[in-house]
């Protein structure tokens, strides 16, 4: 399944600076605002597109998704449910953009995100594949505003919520639970 592959350097970097909703810089934070409504004014096709990509490179990655084992790989692309959670994913990252002035109230969703996961076996190495595919699309996207500084904010913003998620994967309801009370409170 490719799990033996070695992460990219950008997620080495990334790793190496501990990546929070602290090291996002305020340059960074511009960045993923100005570049945003280029990409938010076609979620759906973009969606698409990463996960056309996505399967493209990895192909048994289908497998791991139960509403997309029975749909043949040729009709995939053009299936509900393949256009349902491409929704979900653009519609995730819209509000990690929205919310990245206020990391906190979004972490609780992804933790819980990331809970929910357990059941389809995610592990980081699909998160990383994920991240490359949604950069890559990003970049074909934004191709004459795409400079390092943007690939960087990008790979953090992706980087943190994949980062994210995996904490509430790993089973940190502990963790959920009283992010939520703080919330509450």
């Amino acid at each position: 399944m490719g799990c033996g592959q070695s992460k990219s350097k950008v997620a080495d970097n990334l790793d190496n600076h501990f990546v929070n909703e602290d090291s996002l810089t305020i340059d960074e934070k511009a960045i993923l605002k100005k570049t945003w409504p280029h990409i938010q004014q076609h979620t759906t096709t973009v969606g698409l597109e990463v996960f056309s990509r996505f399967f493209k490179d990895h192909p048994d990655y289908q497998q791991l998704f139960p509403e997309f084992r029975t749909i043949n790989t040729n009709e995939l692309s053009e299936s509900k449910p393949l256009l349902g959670h491409s929704r979900r994913i653009m519609k995730a990252i819209d509000t990690a953009v929205v919310s990245i002035d206020n990391f906190e109230t979004y972490e609780v969703y992804l933790l819980d995100l990331g809970c929910r996961h357990r059941e389809r076996q995610l592990k980081e190495i699909h998160l990383e594949h994920m991240r490359l595919a949604f950069v890559d699309t990003l970049q074909h996207r934004l191709e004459s505003t795409w400079n390092q500084e943007t690939s960087l904010a990008w790979n953090k913003l992706f980087y943190l919520v994949s980062q994210t998620m995996l904490r509430g994967l790993h089973g940190q309801q502990k963790l959920i639970d009283s992010k939520i009370d703080l919330l509450e409170s």
